[in-house]
């Protein structure tokens, strides 16, 4: 169920003058729906079944839609010209997101008794806050430069609660498994939220060249560096290096080519960071596999490429090609090892004073790689008539490295036979074409027609090293061929009533069409039923996009004063 609303009301003012501006705006906004929780029958059990004293199947289950939220934002912004061709702009904003909505009950099972909640609702709150201070200038006819800095923060002042226990799909209590990760195996696991926040800030300058009439060079330096609360990586810094290179061969050829290179760095990964959200410690030891690695946080080597062509062999047509590239490299902040590798380290994990060796792999995405291929063309045959499309290809693949890990006696396992990875590809092609048409010599009826077509697919496949537990080995490698289709369509037809009025009333035309195991009602991908018995009873529930067909008419009319 999707009941959304969303009330905004911005108030702003700007005075401009020959050598400056200042501006400033408000906005308030509430965000409301209509449904805040989703509540369904299970198809195994018409009744609440008991199982022990710390489970029991549920004939409901229950999931948190979305909340209620409010916005308030102030942004001030303005510029002043300065001597040498030179301006300088600032902007500050600050807003301020709070919710309210009550805490569901833990769970809809009558045959359980949780903890009281800690609070009757969340009370969260953040605030975004901006400040960018942007300087550009152009001292001399070849020569010019710009200078930035810019600061970006989330603060999270939500409250940290602790929940002294919680319901597992509405099924169970979870149970200390190890009496000395968390205290006794009769104890049920508390959980804390961890209220996230980051500070982002970029420091960076451009100085461009032209010695000649047909070369025109730029080059871009600039350091991003990140400060996070809650996360394994709380500082990291990325270097970034752009050179862009534009051809003028003649008037009828033009060349743009663009180089990047990036190198990100953490201070260090703690692959436990969320240890803190158990307040007595998790239900195992050694949970989870410390070698993994999320990769929008490990070292990354980062580099880019872009070439774009466009010709006009004749005044009334063009012609276009694009190619890009893109290449990710993923390493470890801890070992400065790839991701994918493996290192040995000793702990003692069943606390008989005696170290043991582990091989522990850094798993995670270890690589991923973009290209695109662009095609375009744009002509104006005859007066008042002009036509374009462009055809793109675009591939993404990426490596995966995982461990199946499955806890025995209350330990977690690192065994190399249990190894496992994964190749997705990922394709997208899009086709477009348009026109715009002139219907009297004056211009007061003009008519526009644009359509496009998306194909996009995708495959999965895993490979695994054999020999280790049963889950971790399956027949089935290949995941089934995912594809979607896009069609759009628009037609406009506009009349100028006057310099500073017109109309149009437009057609919009757009199909969905979507093959998705992962997605679709009732068709969910549920592992090898040779090993993975339980998901043959397992129940699914969803929300997916289905394939629809909208036909929406539009009337917009515009003044100008």
């Amino acid at each position: 169920p999707v009941d959304f609303k969303t009330d905004t009301l911005t108030v702003g003012a700007e005075l401009d003058r020959k050598s400056w501006n200042l501006g400033a705006r408000l906005t308030a906004s509430d965000f409301e729906t209509g449904f805040n929780s989703l509540t369904w029958d299970n198809q195994l059990f018409l009744t609440d079944t008991a199982v022990s004293a710390t489970s029991a199947y549920p004939a409901r289950g229950r999931l948190t839609l979305w909340t209620d939220s409010s916005v308030k934002s102030a942004t001030v912004y303005g510029g002043v010209n300065l001597p040498g061709h030179t301006r300088l702009n600032a902007t500050i904003s600050r807003a301020e997101t709070t919710q309210d909505d009550p805490f569901l009950p833990k769970t809809t099972n009558t045959l359980l008794a949780p903890a009281a909640l800690p609070a009757a609702s969340f009370d969260g709150k953040f605030k975004n806050s901006l400040a960018e201070l942007r300087v550009s200038s152009r001292p001399g006819k070849s020569f010019r430069w710009g200078a930035w800095v810019r600061q970006y923060e989330l603060e999270n002042e939500s409250p940290e609660l602790d929940f002294a226990d919680y319901v597992q799909t509405d099924y169970q209590f979870p149970l200390c498994g190890n009496a000395n990760s968390c205290g006794a195996t009769t104890n049920r696991l508390e959980r804390r939220n961890l209220p996230y926040g980051y500070k982002r800030t970029n420091l960076g300058a451009s100085a461009g060249y032209k010695p000649v009439s047909w070369l025109d060079a730029t080059l871009a330096l600039e350091r991003e560096s990140m400060e996070r609360e809650f996360s394994a990586v709380e500082k990291s810094d990325e270097d970034i290096a752009k050179l862009v290179l534009d051809f003028q061969a003649g008037e009828r050829v033009s060349i743009r080519s663009t180089f990047r290179h990036q190198e990100r760095r953490a201070d260090e990964y703690d692959a436990i960071y969320f240890e803190h959200s158990f307040p007595i410690g998790e239900a195992y030891v050694a949970p989870a596999n410390e070698g993994m690695r999320r990769f929008y946080w490990t070292d990354r080597d980062r580099d880019a490429a872009s070439l774009l062509v466009e010709v006009t062999p004749h005044p009334k047509f063009s012609i276009y090609a694009e190619a890009t590239y893109a290449d990710d490299t993923y390493l470890d902040p801890e070992t400065g090892r790839k991701i994918g590798d493996s290192f040995t380290t000793s702990e003692d994990r069943n606390f008989d004073t005696t170290p043991e060796s582990y091989t522990i792999l850094l798993a995670g995405r270890t690589e991923d790689r973009s290209t695109s291929y662009t095609l375009g063309f744009s002509t104006s045959p005859v007066p008042r008539f002009n036509i374009y499309g462009d055809y793109t290809k675009e591939k993404s693949t990426y490596r995966l490295e995982s461990r199946y890990r499955a806890p025995a006696a209350g330990i977690g396992s690192d065994n190399p036979l249990d190894d496992w990875g994964s190749d997705a590809d990922d394709r997208y092609a899009t086709a477009s074409l348009g026109f715009d048409l002139g219907l009297t010599k004056k211009g007061e009826w003009k008519l526009a027609v644009d359509a496009s077509r998306s194909i996009g697919e995708g495959d999965i496949e895993t490979d695994f090293v054999p020999g280790g537990s049963a889950s971790s080995d399956t027949t089935l490698t290949r995941f089934p061929h995912l594809k979607t289709t896009l069609t759009i369509a628009t037609l406009a037809l506009t009349h100028a009533l006057s310099k500073q009025l017109d109309y149009t009333l437009r057609y919009w035309y757009e199909t969905w069409n979507e093959n998705n195991w992962a997605a679709d009602q009732m068709q969910p991908y549920m592992g090898d039923p040779g090993n993975d018995r339980g998901s043959a009873n397992s129940i699914y529930l969803g929300m997916d996009y289905l394939n629809y067909e909208n036909h929406v008419l539009s009337v917009l009319m515009r003044y100008r004063y």
